[in-house]
């Protein structure tokens, strides 16, 4: 079989010049006719601007051409968006154009041809040998020598050699096919290979001026409207319908023409089941998807997490406010009935110094005491523990460096800022560390105020 080496190219020309560019897409190298439809029906192309090599103006292309190299003759020339489909058309104005919906589904249809061809091929055969008893003077007069002499050899008869005719071959098969079941045997071994051809290069490429060439009118009509398909490609069928009706000068092409308007609804209206379909199955899934969070929401625990800051700040309130009761019912359980806060302080305050019994402040040996209010004063060697003051007028290191190294607190309720005496509070709760308050300056009188505390409290 003649071989080919084809380079397929796409040509634009320029809006602004005129000027006729053209790029090459693809080099097929060697290979045969069939092969090469084959190969076009495996790949899609890419249609972008072609760039003018004399105003460097950008053009879409407007035909895609197939030169054959070594014969040095245009094997063919088609034009994109009309001749040639176009998917997603939309960055020109093409006539014949594909979304990517229509050409997926495209791709399903043939990928089950070939299996859906074999399941059909007995009903179809059983109605082409139908059609050819029918119609047998006229068919046999379409077959070419190749065909008569591939027929004869199915059907074990005696070839007429070489330099027989086509027409020695059509006046020897009406002397010898008198038998039906003979002239059924005969017809599908003389059409195995146009029906093969058909169906392996793919329904894209059919090219029905060319293949009434091959094959005449008849058969070719035959074929495409009864060969069997899968749905999802009955659209391209129509196409080639309307192909065959522009080369039809019969009295049945008005039919023919029915037949593509209604082949074009059919396509519409299953283009629409098509979209419909697929809408509902993704709404199936979605809906699919809520019922699932649904179950999980009803079957799990919803923990709503805080902020670790705000975690932490909320733990220390909390012990802050539980150390103030405790103090505030001890103070109250210890005031005289005639007794009142000190105006503008809204703390607890501990016993007058009248009122605190006299303690062993010994228990606070190697303790370390800080207080709080009025001003620094040296430390006395006569105490049990290391004594540490501090005004708290400013909140500086040194005031937090006292909180950190002190076990207990002392506030001069009366020599202290609102905002330190809190500080010193939330600091004491988050690290469970006692406050006392003391009227005065008096060390003696809030150690002993912590001694007191500590026997109350069992420390």
């Amino acid at each position: 079989m003649q071989k080919l080496h084809i380079i397929l190219s796409f040509i634009a020309t320029c809006t602004s010049c005129n000027r006729r560019n053209e790029i090459v897409i693809k080099d097929f190298g060697l290979l045969t006719y069939t092969d090469l439809e084959m190969k076009l029906g495996e790949h899609d192309y890419t249609v972008s601007p072609i760039k003018c090599t004399k105003c460097n103006t950008f053009t879409l292309p407007s035909i895609m051409r197939m030169f054959d190299k070594l014969q040095k003759v245009v094997v063919s020339e088609g034009k994109i968006g009309i001749d040639v489909p176009v998917i997603n058309g939309d960055k020109g104005d093409f006539v014949y154009s594909r979304t990517e919906e229509e050409q997926a589904e495209i791709d399903r249809g043939i990928a089950k041809w070939k299996q859906h061809a074999e399941e059909h091929a007995e009903a179809f055969w059983q109605a082409f040998e139908d059609y050819s008893a029918a119609h047998w003077n006229t068919l046999l007069m379409e077959l070419s020598k190749e065909e008569y002499e591939s027929a004869y050899h199915g059907c074990g008869l005696a070839l007429l050699g070489p330099n027989a005719s086509v027409f020695k071959y059509r006046q020897d098969s009406n002397k010898q096919l008198t038998d039906d079941c003979l002239k059924r045997q005969f017809w599908r071994a003389a059409n195995v290979m146009m029906y093969d051809r058909f169906v392996t290069i793919g329904i894209e490429s059919w090219n029905i001026k060319k293949d009434i060439k091959l094959f005449g009118r008849e058969r070719v009509r035959f074929l495409i409207l009864h060969l069997p398909i899968p749905e999802e490609l009955e659209g391209l069928r129509s196409q080639a319908i309307g192909e065959l009706i522009k080369r039809e000068n019969t009295d049945q092409a008005y039919l023919y023409q029915r037949i593509e308007q209604l082949s074009n609804r059919l396509e519409q209206a299953n283009g629409k089941a098509n979209r419909y379909r697929q809408e509902v199955t993704d709404l199936n899934v979605k809906l699919a998807a809520a019922y699932d969070t649904i179950e999980d929401l009803k079957s799990s625990k919803v923990e709503v997490r805080q902020e670790t800051g705000q975690t932490q700040k909320i733990a220390r309130l909390k012990a802050l406010i539980a150390d103030l009761r405790l103090e505030n019912r001890e103070l109250r359980e210890k005031l005289p009935l005639n007794d009142s806060t000190p105006p503008g302080i809204e703390v607890e305050r501990t016993d007058p110094a009248e009122q605190i019994v006299e303690a062993d402040l010994n228990l606070l040996q190697g303790k370390t005491v800080a207080f709080f209010g009025g001003w620094k004063k040296q430390n006395d060697s006569n105490n049990p523990c290391t004594v540490l003051f501090h005004d708290a007028r400013k909140q500086d290191p040194e005031f937090y460096r006292i909180l950190r190294d002190a076990e207990f607190y002392v506030i001069l309720w009366e020599f202290i800022s609102h905002e330190s005496m809190w500080e010193i509070r939330e600091y004491a709760a988050d690290q469970g560390k006692s406050v006392h308050f003391v009227k005065g300056m008096n060390i003696e009188r809030g150690l002993m105020a912590i001694v007191s505390g500590m026997n109350h409290r069992n420390y």
